[in-house]
């Protein structure tokens, strides 16, 4: 129960339907769900980028090629790395490219310092045309995972320190003077074990009688729907305020269904809360 009720807070419907919709050939209908779904606050950032695809697609497919190279370009803003639409069609990777060339000069690279605990340092590279294959300081390369490069930081003799990309071939591509950790991490010290007092001689562990157990699992199956529940609810409400702030008649709609379904599904599962509640209350007054 508590497996099934994460995994409705995690999925995003918009997109979810919106890929359901879109496999389905229905691209139009797909287009309303998406562009809902590539602004959601809840969405990941896989599940963002995908939805921006898909949204992209569904235009091409309308013969829309230049409101989806549009869609691409917000991507790439976004997301400066992002990969091109893999098993796509010639005009959709052609499309991509467009808004890539139109949003990024061929030389771009641009390096940033994150935060990072003190005595490490943390540069995130992008790198839309893939052209850094290193990061190093100091001579000492950085160890790399995506577009993240990250290492120990020693500071350096003769002034600040300075984080240089190199290509394949070894040629600097991008460098960023480093002035030491950007905005180091707190790390606090773990807490000193406090050894517990011992038990007085005549105290003796209390457990739950085992016919408690089904009271006990009644409970908490309805506190996860209860939370589920009202999360529902109020990502309905959400919706249903932000609806008014569209342009597209079609928008509006999209979100009035959206906050309907999950209003309506959201109060289902407060009622089964409510009487699973009961039902636990029940049970561990009779046992």
């Amino acid at each position: 129960m508590l497996q099934l009720c994460a995994v409705l807070l995690a999925v995003t419907p918009e997109l979810t339907e919106g890929r359901r919709l879109y496999e389905a050939l229905r691209y139009r209908e797909a287009e309303e769900q998406l562009r809902l779904a590539r602004h959601d606050a809840q969405a990941t950032a896989a599940e963002r980028r995908e939805a921006y695809e898909l949204l992209a697609q569904s235009l091409i497919a309308q013969s829309r090629v230049a409101e989806g190279e549009d869609v691409f370009a917000e991507l790439l803003v976004l997301e400066p790395n992002a990969p091109a639409p893999r098993e796509t069609s010639p005009k959709v990777e052609e499309a991509f490219a467009r808004a890539k060339r139109r949003t990024y000069r061929p030389d771009y690279v641009k390096l940033t310092q994150r935060a990072a605990p003190a005595g490490q340092v943390v540069i995130e590279v992008a790198d839309p045309w893939a052209r850094v294959s290193t990061v190093s300081v100091q001579g000492v390369e950085l160890a790399r995972a995506g577009g993240t490069f990250a290492g120990p930081l020693t500071p350096g003799a003769d002034g600040p320190l300075t984080a240089v990309a190199k290509s394949a071939a070894g040629d600097p591509v991008a460098t960023l003077p480093l002035q030491g950790a950007a905005e180091p991490v707190a790390i606090a010290a773990p807490p000193r074990a406090v050894a517990a007092p011992e038990p007085a001689a005549e105290a003796s562990p209390v457990t739950p009688s085992s016919a408690r157990v089904p009271g006990i699992a009644l409970a908490v199956a309805a506190l996860a729907l209860g939370v589920t529940g009202a999360a529902l609810l109020a990502w309905g409400g959400r919706d249903y305020q932000a609806a008014p702030t569209h342009t597209f008649a079609s928008e509006v709609a999209a979100l009035d269904r959206s906050a309907a379904l999950k209003g309506n599904t959201g109060a289902v599962l407060l009622g089964t809360a409510l009487v699973a509640g009961g039902a636990s209350v029940v049970l561990f007054v009779a046992f």
